[in-house]
């Protein structure tokens, strides 16, 4: 807030002293701020209070004069002569008061030399004055010599620097009470809403002050305490500890600080951090309820206490590193897993980590510097040498302990002798060494197997399938040469033959074909099964044109695998359908299949002659056949197929089916 600094003026004592002035020295006087107001007059000269000041014309000159004269001041002159523009002299006094120009004093309408009567005639002409009346006034205007106004003028400034030093210390009399009025206020308004309680007892022991927090720490209103004594509030508090160092603060001035346990009146218990003050109207007190801390401290005591009993009986070995380096607890497993005693690890705190194995020991060297700056806990595995020499794995799982304000209070944890654990470890590496060369070796020799047997296959295809072309060669030329001479017996045995050699090489085609689906590699993609089951119907059209068969296929779902195996799959379990049913005068196949948590479940259906379930465990075998040859042709080994790349896909395949009554062929694949 800005202060008018002339308001702090009083006027009516200075006044007074102008008053005495005039009357001593004849000079008038007169105070008027910046902007040509009248402050304060005496014995002002009436050819200026009732001619010159009250005409609108000749008041004009008055107010030019009065503004630069004051300008004249505004540079820094202690005093100023001027002749104002109505003919007078004039002379005026700076008044400043803390740097601040704020008013003038004026002294003058006087003459340093007799006027000049014929100018002053012709004003009272101009400005229309009764002439006898204001040559009067002009009369009675003193002629002052410049020495005598010099000394006049001399006390005038040594009156206005009395002036301005007594604002002044007033003006700082005020600022000083503002701003302690805003300290107070500031300080009140800081202490109400801090979290400390905050509390003031006088030197009679009655409350002065609390806060909000102190009502909360008291759990009663502060109505209820101020004004009241201390003792008088809290029956029985005189023989406490926090009465007596109240007391002792009071009487001594040494501030003092503790924690102090309070017990209300209902019993409850709260925890308190108190700071004691003195003040001069008696005792601060600030308060920090600790009573949180507090019970975590108690309530981590009682843990450690049932955490030193589980790890006293505990087979591990259990440390706790506090963060200067030092060892704060160690279990008597530590002897038993590394030979030392408990007291030899609190001993000597570095045992920790000089019984570490050389090259494992900067590593734990880091991790106890470390490991608590990530606050979460950490596992690893290192190898000691124990007091006997020998070498063992520990296990090290470390928790860092932290408390409620974050402070970082140790790491614990625990080590486990593992050794023959990393014993076994080592022992199994070693074998599925043994085991990773064995399995290169029976690679390689199932390699050569595989090589062998494209061979074998060849040598098959080569070897066997030229004994047959002599024969079907041989068998052709006398059917060509001697067929009308050979009698019809002779005949019949030269068909027998052509049959059992055309036979001969289906078998072999189908052997070759079986060999070749066992060693193929499978090539899995993403596959529509319903496209594999069309394609195989294509193939199988020309058996099924002249015939009545009534198809039912269900929409397939797609799945990973092998298409062209899968393929060849749907085409011999069809094939197999279409064949089976063909002494049915309408044949009735399906597709169809169901849904399982891990795989699906494929079938074909077919209302054909069917099977003895108690046969059914050869149907899968190679050239295993449950049905006469001269009824229904084939080899046997299309259903050995099949099984083969069910089995490649990880998948199974099984039959169920009743003489005469049909027969279903089901298969699973993994999804």
């Amino acid at each position: 807030m800005k202060i008018d600094i002339l308001n702090l003026i009083d006027f009516e004592e200075v006044n007074k002293l102008l008053e005495g002035f005039n009357q001593s020295t004849g000079f008038v006087t007169a105070i008027l701020d910046l902007n040509g107001n009248v402050l304060s007059k005496s014995g002002w000269r009436q050819l200026c209070t009732q001619y010159h000041r009250i005409n609108p014309d000749s008041s004009k000159n008055c107010t030019i004069s009065d503004t630069v004269l004051a300008n004249e001041l505004g540079n820094g002159e202690k005093y100023h002569f001027y002749r104002c523009l109505n003919g007078l002299v004039d002379v005026a006094v700076p008044i400043i008061i803390k740097g601040e120009h704020v008013a003038n004093l004026f002294s003058g309408q006087f003459f340093f030399e007799e006027p000049n009567r014929a100018f002053f005639e012709q004003q009272a002409d101009k400005y229309g004055f009764d002439k006898r009346e204001y040559m009067s006034a002009l009369d009675k205007v003193p002629v002052v010599s410049k020495e005598r106004v010099k000394i006049a003028m001399d006390f005038l400034l040594n009156m206005t620097q009395l002036i301005s030093n007594i604002t002044y210390k007033k003006l700082e009399q005020i600022q000083m009470n503002e701003a302690l009025k805003k300290s107070e206020e500031r300080f009140r308004s800081a202490f109400d809403h801090m979290l400390e309680g905050c509390q003031i007892i006088g030197y009679d022991w009655r409350y002065i002050y609390l806060n909000e927090s102190a009502e909360i720490h008291n759990h009663r209103p502060n109505k209820e305490l101020i004004g009241n004594r201390y003792q008088d509030m809290w029956p029985g508090i005189e023989e406490t500890d926090v009465f007596k160092m109240i007391e002792r603060v009071l009487k001594t001035r040494v501030p003092h600080h503790f924690e102090n346990e309070f017990i209300y009146p209902d019993g409850s218990i709260g925890w308190f951090d108190l700071s004691i003050q003195p003040v001069p109207d008696g005792v601060f007190i600030l308060s920090l309820d600790i009573s949180e801390r507090k019970n975590a401290e108690m309530a981590l005591f009682e843990s450690e206490k049932k955490y030193r009993l589980i790890a006293d009986n505990s087979n591990d070995w259990i440390y706790w590193l506090v963060p200067n380096g030092k060892v704060h607890y160690v279990s008597p497993a530590c002897e038993r897993v590394t030979g030392y005693s408990a007291d030899e690890f609190i001993a000597h705190p570095k045992l920790i980590q000089e019984i570490v194995f050389e090259e494992d020991r900067e590593m734990i060297i880091e991790h106890h510097k470390n490991s608590h700056l990530d606050h979460i806990s950490h596992d690893l595995e290192y190898r000691i040498i124990t007091k006997e020499g020998e070498l063992r794995w520990i296990s090290h799982s470390c928790s860092p302990i932290f408390n409620e304000k974050g402070e970082y209070l140790g790491q614990r944890g625990t080590n486990r002798n593992i050794t023959d654990r990393k014993r076994a470890e080592i022992e199994l590496s070693k074998l599925n060494d043994t085991l990773e060369q064995r399995v290169i070796e029976r690679t390689s020799q199932l390699e050569v197997a595989n090589k062998e047997m494209e061979a074998f296959s060849y040598s098959v295809s080569h070897d066997l399938r030229a004994p047959l072309r002599h024969i079907n060669g041989y068998v052709d030329l006398l059917n060509d040469k001697y067929l009308d001479i050979l009698p019809e017996k002779a005949q019949h045995y030269l068909n027998t033959i052509s049959g059992a050699s055309k036979q001969m090489g289906t078998l072999i085609d189908d052997l070759l074909h079986f060999s070749r689906t066992g060693r193929q590699e499978m090539h899995k993609t993403q596959i529509d099964m319903n496209l594999l089951v069309e394609d195989a119907l294509e193939k199988i059209r020309p058996d099924t044109a002249v015939r009545t068969i009534k198809w039912k296929i269900q929409r397939l779902p797609g799945l990973n695998g092998d298409a062209s195996l899968l393929k060849l799959v749907w085409l011999n379990l069809l094939d197999n359908a279409v064949k089976y049913t063909k002494y049915r005068e309408t044949a009735e196949i399906s597709v169809e299949y169901k849904s399982e948590k891990d795989s699906y479940i494929f079938c074909v259906r077919d209302n054909g002659v069917g099977f003895d379930m108690k046969y059914a465990h050869k149907l899968f075998g190679v050239f295993q056949r449950l049905h006469n040859q001269t009824d229904f042709e084939g080899t046997g080994i299309g259903l050995a197929n099949v099984q083969r790349i069910i089995h490649k896909h990880n998948g199974r395949v099984w039959a169920e089916s009743e003489p005469d009554k049909g027969s279903a062929f089901y298969f699973s694949l993994p999804k």
